[in-house]
């Protein structure tokens, strides 16, 4: 039951593919290992009417109950240049509550920051620039598309 729950879980809930085990100690199962992680996020700011579109790849490290990512990302909003960045997240398999921080620097050599929390593939992002325009402060709601996880999930020994 508790695999069937985990796999659940983790399909709505995390990114990632690659070596995660499950493994078993003290009478109970629990997930261990390092994945690959493939992730897009969409979001959209009523405000100012900015969509926001990012791609990020990294590496996601599993400690059952938690995956800490770290990954790098491309992002862009309508009304801002290109954005380079660096995003960690931090999420609790069992919940699905995730947390995400994270540094950029768009192509105009600004810099900024962000800082995002959410519930499975939904979630509030809040990003700060280090500039003058109207867009300098953004709040977005965003849906996480987490694509190599989904993969992930549906290929487990569990499955079959």
């Amino acid at each position: 039951m508790k695999k069937l729950i985990i796999m659940l879980v983790m399909l709505i809930s995390a990114t990632a593919y690659g070596k995660v085990r499950v493994a078993s100690g003290n009478g109970s199962a629990f997930l261990r290992g390092t994945m690959t992680s493939v992730e897009s996020e969409l979001g959209y700011n009523h405000y100012n009417k900015a969509l926001m579109a990012r791609l990020r790849v990294g590496s996601t490290f599993v400690l059952d109950p938690l995956f800490l990512t770290i990954a790098p990302y491309v992002e862009v909003k309508t009304g801002l240049p290109f954005v380079f960045g660096l995003q960690t997240e931090m999420m609790h398999l069992e919940t699905g509550l995730w947390l995400q921080a994270g540094a950029m620097v768009d192509i105009k050599g600004r810099p900024g920051g962000i800082a995002a929390a959410g519930w499975s593939i939904f979630g509030v992002e809040y990003q700060k620039y280090n500039g003058r325009e109207k867009l300098n402060r953004l709040l977005f709601i965003k849906l996480k598309l987490p694509f190599s996880f989904i993969y992930y999930a549906t290929e487990q020994p569990w499955n079959k």
